[in-house]
């Protein structure tokens, strides 16, 4: 104690303590409030990505069948009114028309009738070689475009299959039953050898059409090569139908294709 009674110095002042800064309590209150991120595991982070592109495929589908859908609506919306337009005018001409393609078609003779014979089915049958050539992705389950885009080559050649029995039926159609019988045999081996490697080709395969609707792939190429077919066949009989008719009113006449066998052949091997 001082002579004037005021405690002394160190003996008055309580021990200091040492005051936090508050710019050091908000950085410890943030790091306790915002926990760093976990980061996921690899496997996890894949699983995700997995998902995320099954969802954008399935938007995918999603929008080409709805695409597909309204197509084919509005398509079959319009056919009816066309052809209720021109039925009138084309009924008897159409019917015609077939009459004298068959008479003119079954009328050719024996030399261009065989020649057409050979050049459809060779054509045919070196296409239909390429068989081993296809290489399918093996994989169980495959979408409407990866589907699409692979069984397209087997496709057009199941179109071709088609069109030429057709054309060997009406080629074929005065030639004596026996002989009938061995072409069409002959025909008929080879479209049957490439099914066969097509569907080994295909087994285990399947084409997504929707949520739960699934197709094997060796039918999608099928029904895909029937409808190439149909829409092919239907193009050209309405364009030499139209032809037909134009000429018709025109008063012009129709004249035969000459072709020289030998000559061709002698082009070739030379």
């Amino acid at each position: 104690m001082s002579s004037e009674g005021h405690p002394l110095d160190g003996a008055s002042d309580p021990p200091s303590e040492e005051v936090p800064r508050l710019d050091m309590l908000s950085f410890e209150n943030e790091q306790e409030r915002s926990p760093e991120p976990q980061q996921l595991p690899e496997w996890l982070r894949l699983l995700e990505l997995l998902r995320e592109q099954e969802q954008e495929q399935e938007q995918e589908r999603e929008r080409l069948m709805q695409l597909l859908q309204r197509y084919f609506q509005a398509l079959g919306t319009a056919v009816p009114y066309i052809g209720l337009l021109l039925f009138p005018l084309c009924c008897s001409s159409f019917m015609l028309f077939l009459l004298e393609t068959w008479s003119m078609v079954t009328a050719v003779n024996e030399i261009t009738r065989g020649f057409l014979f050979l050049g459809t089915n060779g054509v045919v049958i070196h296409q239909l070689a390429s068989v081993n050539s296809f290489t399918f992705e093996k994989r169980n389950l495959l979408s409407f475009g990866e589907a699409f885009s692979m069984s397209l080559p087997p496709m057009v050649h199941i179109s071709m299959i088609l069109l030429s029995l057709a054309l060997n039926f009406v080629l074929l159609f005065r030639v004596y039953p026996g002989i009938q019988c061995v072409l069409l045999l002959l025909c008929i081996l080879m479209p049957l050898y490439y099914f066969a490697e097509l569907a080994h080709k295909a087994a285990g395969i399947a084409v997504n059409l929707g949520r739960s609707y699934k197709m094997p792939l060796i039918w999608f190429s099928t029904l895909g090569g029937l409808g190439i077919f149909l829409i092919g066949g239907s193009m050209v009989l309405l364009i030499v139908f139209l032809s037909w008719l134009y000429a018709r009113r025109r008063g012009l006449e129709f004249q035969g294709i000459r072709v020289n066998g030998d000559a061709i052949i002698g082009a070739m091997n030379a």
